[in-house]
């Protein structure tokens, strides 16, 4: 403003003609009327913007009225006025809350000085124009805001819409991507993942096809990731994360027509975009590619032209995705694999010579630094282990055909691995190093075995993923909230049969066969309580699993339920699984509570005043907002009751979706709401909100079926949805898994356990509330929780939740040399420079 404000009442009184003799001169020279007093008044609370500079450097002179005195004697400074006077007080003086005049009262958010949006302090003073006040804040690009900062409930954490999203998350296997050649693999240290890319699969009829999938790995398992836009199916691909960048690259390869190709692309965890470069390398497959951490560029060199002629040309593309051709004069040309010694600084190649040359490039010139060691070698890959602080590489193709040696070189010289337990010999395969984990990892060649192997440094270990086929009967699941595991049964006549899943949030584990019965159906819920999932199977008996075996904990005395047609669901405000007794027969309903633990436990029946009529095939979950049982149609009924732990209330909401059997029901916390899919011909998707259904329009939709398996996801941000029965005139079910949940055009979402803030909402780790299911499992967004439950900040190091990139206040981190971050006391030349 530059000019100091005064009182209004001063102004107004400078305005008469003359000035009574009784007026108070101030110390300032200010002349106030009679009757009023010399204040001065400071400028609490003020947001300095430009305009207010000049005005809050000293205190603001006010004449005060008798009238602003009283209003606020007695009363400390920000109390609101009393004796009917509207305002603030400050040093004893009522002042009117007023948009413009630099000071932060009453209503106001924020007062810069003038009556202007778009500048930080919207118009009227009531917005700070931040995402997340609850304010939508037009002039700033925002077109939703509904006060939090969550991603995935239907306005992003940078105040942008999100619609419903139904995505096929595979059409196969959900748990391994299969095996496969000349695919591309490498590490993402902005998730923490190491992402696979398309690649040669063969075809059960004797074919090979390219194909353009996209695959993540984070130490437990597969997941296929939903890619609306990608590259064109290709094999031969050059790929590597960029941390200048903060995505992974990729370039080149060749497509089904034998045609080299030249394009660049960039994936940032959610999307794939095509980078736009003025300049490329010339289209070519074999290329390899790495980041040189300590100059912050990508390394390109060799592979093959369309002549089958070879390249020997050095590449790099830096933070802008600026292609730049070096000028150094490199090893043989052809495909020499790449991969960075952040140690010492350096790109390492091997070429494929007779003897082996190992090349050294550190941005200016290619250095031989070691002939032979390793024997001759090509179609193979060389990645970091950051365990042992040396460049590996693991099979490929010499003299003998393929080979399954391992060999470290420690920038001067080759070591043979000499110890037991290496994966099957391949050619053709993929390396990533993930140095955060410690871990190599390796996927696919020329070889039948499909597994996925890790090296720790000193040992090869090997993960397999097993899904659930098709059946005739519906997984029941069931949620450990403790390790966002889900637990899926299988349950059928013989135990050879049935099958205990375990989902990680990657992929399906197998466990031990559910105990045999002489019925095909029962209900399943995990007692958070205790920690064991509850097995209910119709006909009497009672089962408990705690992760490894099912043990029968059927009470030998007492009530046990009798009953045939049955559904459970944990209710976690009173620490029980509430089952009940559908009455398929038409005899009346019965609400059951089970107590127990691991070992033992004991049934008892309840009383409520109102039980929901017989009926078969409802669906029924928890709502913890609101603490009540939600049960919704079955039996050719449409109706919703709710169960608060003593009784049945039938809700009676404006609309609800139409009467359906064998639907499934599950939260969403990040919604805050129950989501129902599926029954009979139905293939509409409905949220309950704790007293009304609205009905979503997604984008996509799953078949119609009926039980479907439909559970939470690990990280809370929607809800998964496993396979389902075709009819109950057909046989066998589906074995498709889908992902529901809300998400923006762009789809970017946090990246938790990397110190980055790639929503772009200011917030990072565990400051981030979308960081919620791993920094404060326990607490879900607007859900009851127990506060003494291990979290960030609270001084303790829970190494299941927290590590030193989510949680720094809690966590340190030994250094890691190749992980990509400069801990205190390190000195890494590819983390910290020179």
């Amino acid at each position: 403003m530059g000019v100091r404000v005064v009182s209004v009442l001063s102004l107004a009184m400078s305005a008469a003609a003359c000035i009574s003799s009784s007026s108070v001169d101030c110390a300032d020279g200010t002349t106030c009327p009679e009757g009023t007093a010399c204040k001065l008044v400071p400028y609490l609370d003020a947001v300095t913007g430009s305009d207010c500079a000049a005005t809050i450097a000293q205190p603001e002179q006010v004449c005060a009225t008798p009238d602003q005195l009283s209003a606020c004697s007695g009363l400390a400074d920000r109390a609101a006025c009393g004796g009917g006077s509207t305002g603030h007080c400050v040093s004893g003086v009522c002042i009117a809350d007023t948009c413009g005049d630099c000071r932060v009262a009453g209503a106001e958010a924020c007062d810069d000085g003038n009556t202007l949006s778009g500048d930080g302090c919207s118009f009227d003073c009531k917005s700070d124009e931040t995402c997340g006040n609850h304010i939508l804040d037009v002039v700033r690009g925002e077109v939703c805001d509904d006060g939090n900062h969550l991603s995935h409930d239907g306005c992003d954490s940078r105040c942008q819409a999100e619609v419903p999203v139904w995505t096929q998350l595979s059409n196969d296997h959900p748990g391994l991507p299969g095996s496969r050649t000349s695919a591309a693999l490498a590490y993402d240290a902005r998730t923490g993942h190491v992402v696979l890319f398309g690649g040669s699969v063969a075809q059960t009829d004797g074919t090979i096809a390219l194909v353009n999938d996209t695959w993540e790995w984070d130490g437990n398992g597969w997941a296929q990731m939903p890619t609306p836009i990608a590259p064109t199916p290709r094999a031969g691909m050059a790929m590597a994360y960029s941390d200048a960048l903060g995505e992974v690259v990729m370039f080149g390869g060749q497509d089904d027509a034998h045609d080299k190709i030249s394009d660049t692309w960039a994936w940032n965890g959610r999307t794939w975009t095509e980078l736009a470069v003025p300049i490329a390398p010339a289209a070519r497959d074999g290329a390899s590619l790495a980041y040189d951490a300590q100059r912050g560029v990508l390394v390109l060199y060799g592979g093959q032209s369309a002549s089958i002629s070879q390249f020997d040309d050095t590449w790099e593309l830096d933070a802008t995705g600026t292609w730049t051709m070096s000028a150094a004069s490199g090893p043989p040309g052809g495909t020499v694999p790449l991969s960075y010694d952040p140690a010492r600084g350096l790109v390492i190649g091997l070429d494929a010579e007779t003897p082996a040359g190992t090349w050294g490039y550190d941005g200016q010139t290619w250095t031989k630094l070691a002939t032979g060691g390793v024997s001759a070698r090509s179609k193979t890959a060389l990645a970091w282990d950051a365990a042992s602080q040396t460049t590996l590489v693991f099979g490929g193709v010499d003299a003998r055909g393929d080979v399954g040696d391992q060999w470290s070189f420690d920038g001067a010289t080759w070591t043979e691995f000499g110890g037991r337990g290496l994966p099957p010999a391949r050619s053709g395969d993929m390396l990533a190093s993930d140095p955060v984990r410690g871990r190599v990892v390796m996927s696919g060649g020329d070889t039948d075995d499909v597994a996925t192997w890790e090296w720790d440094g000193s040992t090869w270990g090997s993960a397999l993923g097993e899904q659930p086929n098709g059946v005739d009967v519906p997984l029941l699941p069931a949620i450990d909230r403790a390790t966002a595991r889900t637990l899926l049964v299988n349950v059928l006549d013989a135990p050879v049969t049935g099958n205990t899943f375990v989902f990680d949030g990657f992929a399906f584990g197998a466990g031990a066969a559910p105990p045999a019965s002489s019925n095909d159906a029962g209900a399943l819920a995990w007692d958070d309580a205790t920690g064991v999932a509850m097995l209910y199977i119709d006909g009497g008996d009672t089962f408990t699993w705690s992760g490894s075996a099912w043990q029968d904990v059927s009470p030998a005395t007492g009530a046990t339920p009798i009953a045939n047609g049955v559904i459970a669901a944990y209710d976690a405000a009173r620490a029980q699984v509430v089952l009940l007794d559908q009455a398929g027969d038409g005899s009346a309903t019965a609400t059951w509570l089970w107590t127990g633990s691991a070992t033992a436990g004991t049934w008892s029946l309840a009383t409520p005043a109102h039980v929901p009529p017989a009926r078969e095939n409802t669906a029924m979950a928890y709502d913890p907002i609101r603490q009540q049982i939600v049960l919704f149609s079955g039996g050719g009924a449409n109706d919703t009751w709710l169960w608060n732990g003593a009784d049945w209330t039938l809700a009676r909401p404006p609309l609800a979706p139409t009467a359906r059997d064998d639907a499934a029901l599950a939260w969403n916390a990040a919604r805050g709401a129950l989501v129902l899919f599926g029954g009979g011909a139905s293939t509409d998707t409905w949220e309950w909100t704790g007293s009304a259904w609205s009905q979503l329009d997604p984008d996509g939709a799953p078949d119609a079926r009926q039980s479907p398996s439909l559970w939470p996801t690990s990280s809370g941000d929607g809800v998964r949805m496993f396979g389902g029965l075709r009819g109950r005139a057909a046989t066998g079910g589906n074995d498709d898994h889908w992902l529901l949940r809300w998400q923006s055009a762009d789809g970017i979402d946090e990246a938790c356990q990397a110190h980055r803030d790639d929503d772009g909402d200011g917030l990072v780790g565990c400051a981030d509330p979308d960081c919620w299911a791993t920094c404060t499992p326990a607490c879900p967004p607007g859900e009851p929780c127990d506060t003494t439950a291990p979290r960030c900040g609270d001084g303790v190091c829970n190494a299941a939740l927290e590590n030193c990139r989510n949680c720094p206040q809690d966590c340190t981190c030994a250094p890691v040399c190749g992980d990509f971050v400069c801990d205190p006391g390190e000195a890494c030349v590819g983390d910290c420079g020179g």
